[in-house]
């Protein structure tokens, strides 16, 4: 049995190829649609290094504060939307990546509250939208780039280009809708793009990484399972 199974996935060679339609694929991309959603309401608390205002105020009082340290680390909640939507695409490639994204943005367009902020139709008019919108070119990257390229260089390229796509989108998306169409002043903008982007740039990166990476022996053994 240890044989067989060893010798299927030598000849699988971790499936090389994308799957094609079958309904245990269907199956699978169901699955990824719901982990999708799962990851929109999951929160990771992570911190990152940040010089606080007071220190150039008034240092001496900053210094005198027996406590300052914790000032320079700031805490924020991490949403792995990106790296889940990045792995989806590298799972099952751009076809059924992409349907398992687009059953997701459907389900939330059609009223289902399966984003950040509620859904419905009228979601399109979020300023996040495009982030939303944005998993579906980054998704196709790295699926179409990893297509018959799976290097650990291409892995890593991959994965940071699928994620500076979704941030680019998002970010330009964000913009038209805040200052064009809800005539919102520049600073609230750049606040939007500090929150969603920011500091989660950097942990997207780092994370997608890994979950485009732990996709191909994911998808292995999935087919294993599946037939």
């Amino acid at each position: 049995m240890h044989k067989r199974v060893s010798t299927y996935i030598k000849d699988l060679d971790f499936k090389t190829c994308y799957p094609k339609l079958s309904l245990g694929v269907l199956v699978v991309s169901a699955l990824c649609s719901l982990l999708l959603v799962i990851a929109t309401f999951s929160q990771f608390q992570f911190g990152y290094v940040l010089i606080p205002e007071k220190l150039f105020i008034s240092p001496v009082t900053f210094f005198a504060n027996g406590d300052f340290l914790h000032e320079f680390v700031q805490k924020f909640n991490y949403i792995p939307q990106i790296p889940i939507a990045l792995f989806i695409g590298a799972l099952l490639g751009y076809r059924f990546g992409i349907l398992a994204i687009l059953a997701y943005i459907a389900i939330g367009l059609l009223g289902m509250p399966v984003f950040g902020m509620g859904g419905g139709i009228r979601y399109i008019l979020q300023p996040t939208f495009g982030y939303i919108l944005g998993f579906i070119f980054g998704a196709f990257f790295v699926a179409k780039n990893l297509e018959n390229n799976r290097s650990p260089l291409a892995i890593i390229l991959s994965s940071i280009i699928g994620v500076l796509l979704i941030h680019t989108i998002g970010i330009l998306y964000l913009v038209l809708i805040s200052v064009f169409f809800q005539h919102e002043p520049i600073a609230t903008v750049l606040g939007w793009i500090w929150i969603l982007t920011g500091v989660q740039l950097i942990y997207d990166l780092v994370i997608s990484i890994f979950t485009v990476a732990l996709a191909r022996p994911i998808r292995a053994l999935l087919w294993l399972a599946i037939g």
